[in-house]
């Protein structure tokens, strides 16, 4: 039938797309991260109840995609690639090259979130993702027709997770079954994410000036 050719199909697909392992080993963390940013089926990630059964998904079914999340030098190399999508110039992108880039940033907001779920882990980095978060939120507020409300969700989910990381911040996260496995948020929900991660770097900054 034509359902199962699709099936076949697409786990054809899926195996031709994987990397093998001595590639992955002698690839750069940043050059991984771009690789899996081109992964033919990483939208799929999208298609499923939540962001976490998305990535867990991938995980299953994407050979590099476990290698790049343990890299030691992810928190580096994630938040300098972040930075760079942050800090693009959309004008002259047509509509396909928007929606590209809406989604790898929503991607990269994904990884960020599984980046802090590890135990362990180096908080360095804590309140430059979240300064950097909170500045892509605005600019994608002023171009809700490339972003959505999937941009703003998946950069709240970040930030949430973020926040719930660390003692000195888990108080202003929001602790909710829904939030914590992630999902296109409600309007007052992302704002009250971003409310309180704006309160927490605020609160940070008046401790370190006094």
């Amino acid at each position: 039938t034509s359902e199962w050719n699709s099936i076949k199909a697409y786990d054809s697909l899926r195996q031709v797309s994987q990397i093998p392992s001595e590639v992955i080993e002698k690839m750069s963390t940043v050059t991984l991260l771009r690789t899996v940013l081109k992964y033919p089926l990483l939208t799929d990630v999208l298609v499923y109840d939540s962001y976490q059964q998305g990535i867990e998904h991938l995980a299953k079914n994407f050979s590099a995609f476990p290698v790049l999340i343990n890299r030691k030098d992810l928190d580096v190399s994630l938040l300098k690639i972040y930075g760079e999508y942050a800090n693009k110039n959309l004008v002259s992108y047509s509509g396909y090259q928007k929606g590209e880039h809406s989604f790898q940033t929503s991607f990269l907001e994904l990884l960020i979130n599984q980046l802090f779920q590890k135990k362990n882990n180096d908080i360095t980095y804590h309140q430059a993702y979240l300064q950097q978060i909170l500045q892509f939120y605005k600019i994608k507020r002023e171009d809700p027709e490339t972003f959505g409300r999937l941009g703003l969700s998946t950069g709240v989910w970040a930030m949430n997770r973020i926040l719930l990381a660390d003692k000195s911040s888990e108080s202003y996260a929001i602790k909710d079954d829904i939030i914590d496995k992630g999902t296109i948020f409600q309007e007052s929900i992302i704002e009250k994410l971003v409310q309180q991660t704006e309160t927490f770097l605020s609160d940070i900054k008046s401790r370190t000036n006094n």
